[in-house]
C-alpha cells in the first residue's frame, strides 16, 4: 500500500471511509482520503487497544490489500454499517506506521483531531461478559454520551 504525502500547511490528516456491506462477515472495503482539520471534516475518531498483532486480517483500501491486527479488524467490522458509509480516523491506518516523519507530523495533531471529531468511538472489544458489564455500567453512569 502506498501512502500519499499530507499537506502540513493545511493541517491535513487521512480519513478512512468504510464502505457499507449487508454481509457482516464479508471483507472490509474502504477508501483513504485526505482532509484538512481546518475544515472540520465530519468523522469519528476511533480509540481502541492495538493488542496482539496476530492473527492478521486483510482489509482493502482503495482496492489494495492492507493488513491489520485482530482488534482493529474487529472494530472496523463492528463499525461498518449496512447501508451508509462511515468515516473514521484510526491511527494504525491513517498514520503511515512505516514513516517516522509522518508519525512525527501527525502525533502532535492528535489532541486537535480528537477535539474536531464529531464523536470518539471507544472500542472495548467484541462482546463478552466484561465488555457487556462495562457497557451496562456506562449506560447508567455515563456522562450523557451515547454508546456505539
Amino acid at each position: 500500500f502506498k501512502y500519499l504525502p499530507l499537506d502540513h500547511k493545511k493541517s491535513e490528516i487521512r480519513l478512512l471511509t468504510l464502505i457499507p456491506s449487508s454481509d457482516p462477515c464479508g471483507p472490509i472495503h474502504c477508501s483513504l482520503n485526505h482532509a484538512s482539520l481546518d475544515d472540520e471534516p465530519p468523522f469519528e475518531a476511533l480509540s481502541y487497544v492495538w493488542g496482539p498483532t496476530n492473527p492478521t486480517h486483510d482489509i482493502f483500501i482503495d482496492g489494495t490489500k492492507f493488513v491489520v491486527g485482530p482488534n482493529l479488524h474487529a472494530a472496523l467490522r463492528g463499525l461498518r454499517q449496512r447501508k451508509k458509509p462511515r468515516t473514521v480516523w484510526a491511527d494504525a491506518i491513517c498514520i503511515n506506521q512505516q514513516d517516522k516523519s509522518d508519525q512525527a507530523y501527525q502525533v502532535p495533531l492528535m489532541g486537535r483531531l480528537y477535539t474536531v471529531a464529531r464523536t470518539t468511538v471507544i472500542w472495548f472489544g467484541e462482546s463478552n461478559e466484561e465488555v457487556d458489564a462495562l457497557a451496562a455500567y456506562l449506560s447508567t453512569h455515563g456522562s450523557g454520551r451515547s454508546l456505539v
